[in-house]
């Protein structure tokens, strides 16, 4: 019967917590400053231009017609 509960109280957690937890983010958000917003839009430039060119580049260098063997010029 104990472990009914639980689980009872674990599903309702579950279903209640999602509805709780935008008005607790709500509450602690503040408004960040210009600063503070080039600041992370410089970190976000900096960390994912280089992932993104060399995605792109991986894209272009396995991009082979079905059939050729990859990195063969004709």
């Amino acid at each position: 019967m104990k472990k009914n509960r639980e689980s009872l109280a674990l599903i309702l957690f579950a279903l209640i917590a999602p509805a709780l937890a935008p008005a607790a983010i709500a509450q602690s958000a503040q408004p960040i400053t210009e600063q503070e917003a080039h600041a992370i839009g410089v970190d976000a430039y900096v960390y994912f231009y280089p992932l993104v060119t060399m995605d792109v580049t991986r894209r272009q260098f396995t991009n082979v017609e079905p059939g050729e063997e990859l990195a063969k010029a004709r």
